[in-house]
């Protein structure tokens, strides 16, 4: 069914409704429903994108286009189904590129963002990608599932500083996090990354519980190419600082 005139490419409405069974007609002008925005090249578009089960690289190759081009189209068809899409800031992202001193971890993360225009997607250690973003203000990163938490770069910075003070290697505690286990337990040491930025940047304090917030972190430390992020061997899931970061 078309879903715009062909003529003068207006929105079209259905007049005339009937039965096969018995006939019966009903005429009315009625709206086309709310996907009537929707093209028949986005429909086209939208259906290669379930057939790739949302892989973008897939999505990338079957129709020669790059990332940003995917991400535009994805973003179009989102306003268009009438969904919040977050814009990246592009004042944010500009100044971002005149940044002086950064560190050598601050500055990879900010490479990282400013190749993919501000927005991209990461690997999640368990369950699908998720997509980040540039934060509207510049001070670091978000992702589209915890909008909340705003990953600024200089806690980046300092969970690769500290992993490295302890070797290169360093637990998340984000399963102690995520049970309510007291900071400072022997369960949950200060030396988590989960309890070593709750207590050092969100302001909570031994004793206390800590929010999950690790997962994250190190997931865009990973897709950064930063470190290396690993599952449970028993002693629960870790980072190890890729060796040029050290």
């Amino acid at each position: 069914m078309p879903r715009k005139c062909p003529v003068c490419g207006g929105a079209l409405s259905i007049t005339r409704l009937s039965c096969k069974d018995c006939g019966s007609e009903i005429t009315c002008d009625f709206p086309m429903d709310e996907n009537s925005a929707i093209s028949d090249e986005d429909m086209d578009f939208i259906k290669l994108f379930f057939l790739c089960e949302g892989n973008i690289t897939k999505v990338q190759s079957a129709l020669s286009i790059g990332y940003s081009e995917v991400k535009r189209r994805l973003n179009q068809i989102n306003r268009k189904l009438g969904n919040e899409v977050t814009e990246v800031d592009k004042e944010a992202l500009e100044s971002m590129s005149c940044t002086r001193g950064d560190s050598k971890v601050v500055a990879r993360l900010k490479e990282k963002m400013l190749q993919c225009g501000g927005r991209s997607s990461m690997p999640m250690l368990r369950g699908e990608p998720i997509g980040i973003y540039l934060s509207p203000d510049g001070r670091g990163i978000i992702a589209d599932s915890y909008r909340i938490l705003v990953m600024e770069w200089r806690i980046f910075d300092a969970i690769v500083a500290k992993a490295n003070s302890l070797g290169g290697e360093m637990f998340k505690g984000d399963a102690m996090a995520q049970r309510g286990a007291k900071i400072g337990s022997a369960d949950f040491p200060l030396s988590t990354i989960d309890a070593y930025i709750s207590t050092t940047f969100y302001g909570s304090r031994i004793g206390e519980t800590a929010t999950r917030r690790s997962t994250y972190y190190c997931a865009v430390l990973a897709w950064a190419g930063i470190v290396e992020n690993n599952r449970s061997e028993g002693e629960g899931s870790y980072i190890r600082v890729n060796a040029s970061f050290r």
